[in-house]
C-alpha cells in the first residue's frame, strides 16, 4: 500500500522521506498508519482536485516487478483534469507498467 494525496493543480504529496514508508509502497501496517497520519496532518484544504501529478508520484512507487500493482483513486470532489492529455498519458504509463487502476 502507498499513499499519495492530490488536490489543487500542482499540489500532490507523498509521505516525507523520514516518515512511515518514506513515500514508498509498504506492506507494514505501522508504516501505512504513519503515512495516513502524515497525510492527515498535511491535508490540502481546497475544493479543487487535479490528479495528474499524483498519478506520476504513484507510478514512481511501483518499482518491484514481482508484486501485483493496484492504484485505488479516492476523491471527495470532481477531478478537474480528468480526460486531459497529461492524465491520459499518466494512466497509459500505469497500465503499461501492469498497474490496475480503480476509482
Amino acid at each position: 500500500v502507498g499513499v499519495v494525496q492530490f488536490a489543487a493543480k500542482g499540489r500532490a504529496t507523498k509521505t516525507g522521506p523520514s516518515v512511515g514508508s518514506g513515500g514508498h509502497v509498504t506492506g507494514k501496517l505501522s508504516e501505512f498508519s504513519a503515512d495516513l497520519d502524515y497525510q492527515e496532518a498535511k491535508m490540502i484544504d481546497t475544493n479543487e482536485a487535479y490528479i495528474a501529478g499524483a498519478l506520476q508520484l504513484a507510478q514512481a512507487m511501483f518499482t518491484r516487478p514481482e508484486r501485483k500493482k493496484v492504484l485505488l483513486v479516492v476523491s471527495d470532489s470532481i477531478i478537474l483534469d480528468a480526460g486531459r492529455a497529461e492524465v491520459n498519458s499518466a494512466v497509459s504509463e500505469l497500465f503499461g507498467a501492469g498497474v490496475k487502476v480503480f476509482g
